[in-house]
């Protein structure tokens, strides 16, 4: 046998697609022995979609070598991480009570963690953003909510919160059902340009809120549809130099259905979707007479198209790369996609300054294991986009940072990202912008 390769059907979630090619070559006894595992599957957990590429390389065998039992005697006793194969998959091995010296440390299958609670705290510095925004709070995960296999994310940080459920099959079927939740105390402001010119009188407040709901099902080993709602909530207010004549937005109330189908081959994941939105009781807005802001569309259209893939370069560097495509129909200033600090990243731009109806972002990113608990990682992202406040036509944006990720004293874990957007626009009109977000730890 040379090589097998099987994609596996009926998955019920998590996994929720996988693929595994196995390589064999003949060793000098002329037995054909696996030496290469490569295995691209999709996670679908709490409002995450994953992708993982998991790549085994075996370059060598010993057949029933004669000092196997002192070999696991030495794995056992020292402080490596080891995994049993079992049955019902692999599970962490652990010490058994007491068992310190090399003699007594027999390991034991250690029974599965479900529930992680976590104290964070940091804070966030974004232009758009007056002051920096600090947030410390309590994020509760449970792999097993009330025994059921739900999988739930929950953060609450005094200026913003955030939650996210996945039920990976419902009433023992292959449908999924996931959803999750995000809102902020804190408002920010919401820029308006004309030809790349920041005008200071059409400026707002705002302060969002979103409600997401959807459930997916796999139809094929590679494919998968999914159907969701959407609640979009947005506050807004006048700014101390807002003209008294601009029209401020009603708060919108956006309901919103989208229609989806995923798709994985090779390690390559590809999204394709559709969603028609209505806005209740929106109204008309913006200076009297103008033309480009005096819209009043209570519905409008968006579709789109993304591609994913991560790669294992070694086992200590991973790749991943991440391009999108997206338009918009009957679209004004705030039903347009915008990047944002919390979702819809492009490293180094602020909330809400770059609003478009079309256009591609590509994001890749590069992540380093540089030693035991600490990561480092690189980022580099591009867009093209339609911004109507900053002339006709698609406009390049760059951006571009680095984190790390590093243990801190008292049992903590730090982590630190800074972005430049290149083409970013400051509250003073000055080019290039910086976003910072610094966090730390304390897992219980």
């Amino acid at each position: 046998m040379a090589r097998v390769s099987a994609a596996q059907t009926a998955l019920a979630g998590p996994i929720v697609a996988s693929e595994q090619t196995d390589t064999f070559a003949p060793d000098a006894e002329g037995r054909w022995l696996l030496t290469r595992s490569d295995i691209n599957q999709t996670y679908e957990g709490a409002s995450v979609r994953t992708p993982i590429h998991r790549r085994l390389v075996i370059d060598r065998h010993e057949i029933n070598a004669p000092d196997f039992a002192a070999r696991r005697a030495a794995a056992y006793a020292s402080h490596d991480v080891i995994l049993r194969d079992t049955p019902e998959g692999f599970r962490y091995l652990k010490r058994e009570a007491g068992g310190r010296e090399p003699s007594a440390s027999a390991r034991v299958i250690a029974p599965p963690v479900t529930r992680i609670a976590t104290f964070a705290a940091g804070v966030i510095v974004d232009p758009n953003i007056t002051t920096p925004l600090p947030f410390a709070g309590l994020s509760y995960v449970d792999f097993d909510l009330f025994h059921t296999g739900t999988q739930f994310s929950g953060f609450f940080g005094g200026s913003y919160a955030q939650a996210a459920f996945a039920a990976p099959s419902v009433g023992g079927s292959r449908w999924q059902i996931a959803g999750r939740a995000f809102a902020i105390a804190t408002s920010y402001n919401d820029r308006a340009f004309v030809d790349g010119r920041e005008i200071y009188a059409h400026d707002i407040r705002q302060r969002p809120a979103q409600v997401a709901v959807w459930a997916l099902r796999p139809v094929a080993p590679r494919a998968a549809i999914r159907l969701e709602y959407d609640w979009d909530f947005n506050q807004f207010g006048r700014t101390s130099v807002t003209d008294p004549a601009f029209v401020v937005p009603r708060d919108q109330n956006a309901h919103g259905l989208r229609a989806g189908l995923d798709l994985q081959y090779a390690g390559w994941q590809t999204s394709v979707w559709g969603s028609h939105t209505i806005r209740a009781g929106w109204r008309q807005w913006g200076a009297p007479g103008s033309d480009d802001e005096s819209e009043s569309n209570a519905s409008f259209q968006r579709a789109g198209a993304s591609v994913l893939r991560t790669m294992a370069v070694s086992p200590r560097v991973t790749t991943r790369i991440d391009g999108s495509l997206v338009a918009g129909w009957n679209l004004d200033r705030f039903s347009r996609i915008s990047f944002g600090t919390f979702d819809n990243r492009l490293h180094g731009y602020p909330s809400a300054l770059i609003r478009y109806d079309r256009g591609g972002v590509l994001r890749t990113a590069i992540s380093w294991a540089a030693a035991r608990a600490v990561r480092v990682d690189g980022f580099f992202d591009a867009a093209a986009v339609h911004d109507p406040g900053f002339g006709r036509g698609l406009r390049g944006y760059t951006g571009f940072g680095a984190a790390i990720e590093c243990p801190a004293p008292f049992g903590t874990l730090l982590a630190a990202e800074w972005g430049y957007g290149v083409q970013g626009v400051n509250t003073d009109g000055r080019r290039g912008t910086h976003v910072v977000r610094i966090t730390g730890y304390k897992v219980f």
